[in-house]
Order: C-alpha cells, then sequence, then structure tokens
C-alpha cells in the first residue's frame, strides 16, 4: 500500500517542472511523515484509552469482588451471633433446669426453713475445707467468704453494717462478716421464734421481711444467691398481716 502511493507522489512529481522536482519531494516526505506521526499519535492515544478502559474495568471487578467479600462476612457474623443467641437461650435453659434440681435436692436432704438452710451451708462449707470438720464454726464462714468475693461484695452492699468503717482491709471486713453470719446462725439456732422464713420445693427460700429483721433477710438473700438457690422476699407487718411480694429471684444486689 505505502509503494503504491510512493508511485502516485513521483508521478505527480515528475509531472512539474524540474526545477521543483526536489523542493516538492522533500514536501511530500515531510507530510507523509506528518501523517505517519499522526497515525502512531492516534495508535497510542487509542491504546491508552483501552488501557484505561480495561483498568476501569479491573477496578470495578475488584469493587464487586470486595462488596461480595463483605456481604458474605456480614452474613457469617449474623450467623455466628444467631448461633451465639441460641447457645446462651441453651445454657440459659439448662441453668434454670439446674437451679430447679439444686432446690428439690436440697429441700430432700431436709431443707424446710431458714435455719435448716444456715445449717446445710455451713455443713457444706465445713466439707469444702481441708480438716473442715474440726475447725470452729467461725474459722469455717471467715475461709468460706474468702473464697467467694461475689458473696461479700454483696453483704457489704445490703448489709452495711456488718462492717465497720475502719475496717480498712479485706481481711478486716470478711473477718467482719464472717462474726456476724456466725452471730446470726447462733441467733436462728437458739430462738426458732424468728425463724418464720420457709423452703419450698418449687418456690426456693421464702424470707419473710419485717421491720425488726432487715439484715437477716438481706443476709439470708445473699446467702441464697451465692448457692444460684432461688429466693424471694416477702414484706410483713409487725401485726403479721396479709404478705406482700417485694422482690424475685436474687432479691439482693451484686
Amino acid at each position: 500500500m505505502a509503494d503504491a502511493e510512493d508511485d502516485e507522489l513521483f508521478k505527480v512529481i515528475r509531472m512539474a517542472p524540474a526545477d521543483l522536482h526536489l523542493p516538492l519531494g522533500e514536501h511530500f516526505l515531510k507530510l507523509q511523515a506528518q501523517v505517519k506521526a499522526m497515525a502512531g499519535e492516534r495508535t497510542e492515544e487509542r491504546t491508552a484509552m483501552a488501557k484505561e478502559r480495561i483498568a476501569m474495568a479491573e477496578e470495578r471487578i475488584a469493587m464487586s469482588r470486595e462488596n461480595t467479600a463483605k456481604a458474605l462476612t456480614v452474613a457469617a457474623m449474623a450467623t455466628e451471633k444467631a448461633d451465639m443467641a441460641m447457645e446462651k437461650a441453651a445454657m440459659f435453659k439448662e441453668l434454670l433446669n439446674a437451679r430447679e434440681q439444686l432446690v428439690f435436692v436440697l429441700y430432700a436432704v431436709g431443707v424446710n426453713n431458714g435455719r435448716s438452710f444456715l445449717a446445710y451451708l455451713v455443713s457444706k462449707w465445713r466439707m469444702e475445707q481441708l480438716g473442715g470438720s474440726k475447725r470452729k464454726r467461725l474459722v469455717v464462714l471467715k475461709e468460706g467468704l474468702k473464697g467467694r468475693p461475689n458473696l461479700v461484695t454483696c453483704l457489704q452492699q445490703n448489709v452495711p453494717g456488718w462492717t465497720r468503717a475502719d475496717d480498712m482491709t479485706e481481711e478486716k471486713k470478711v473477718e467482719g462478716l464472717a462474726a456476724n453470719l456466725d452471730a446470726l446462725v447462733t441467733h436462728i439456732w437458739n430462738n426458732t421464734s424468728d425463724d418464720g422464713h420457709s423452703f419450698d420445693p418449687g418456690l426456693g427460700l421464702i424470707l419473710r421481711r419485717t421491720a425488726r429483721n432487715g439484715d437477716m433477710v438481706a443476709a439470708l438473700a445473699c446467702l441464697a444467691k451465692s448457692m444460684a438457690v432461688q429466693c424471694r422476699i416477702e414484706e410483713h407487718t409487725e401485726d403479721e398481716e396479709d404478705a406482700t411480694i417485694e422482690k424475685g429471684n436474687d432479691a439482693p444486689s451484686a
């Protein structure tokens, strides 16, 4: 194709006067070079545009893949959360069943009021401790509290009178709580008239609170909570009128 075009150019040049052959030839050569250069530039421009379009397409594909990956991640997280929710629900159901079974077991072994509940608790703590059967009850209670920080916190918050203001160390606080627990056990054991609390195989520990026994009831509720035993508190007036239920399970805070 290029040779045919050159032949045509030479024919045109030969038709011109001889003195114009050289200038015309140079001019045609320049034009030919310019045409080739322009063609090359257009080719490069088209190539660059094609590359740019390819890059844009690749970027869109990458974004699409990224969005797909994000969607899959979100879906996986949602599935994981759903599985966790189901697992927690199952665990809660198992815990509830375990607590109900515990209440039945305690009732079966003779726990039927606040007095027998305390006796069972002290006996249980004795068995947990090395040489517990030979220890005094006060020592057993102190060691039992040391291993139950949540119970200590519950007693401090709900029976603040059991912890003196100058009991700055944890050791002193535990000693004070143990002494008060020991006094509570002695009081209920020796004064059956003050033990109006009951233990129901379906409801757990039922505490009767009056204007005079607030600390006792709060302490018993904390002890029940520490053992995962169902507990509820009933308010009673001094003349023992009809009770109204104030709180449900785990009556004390902490």
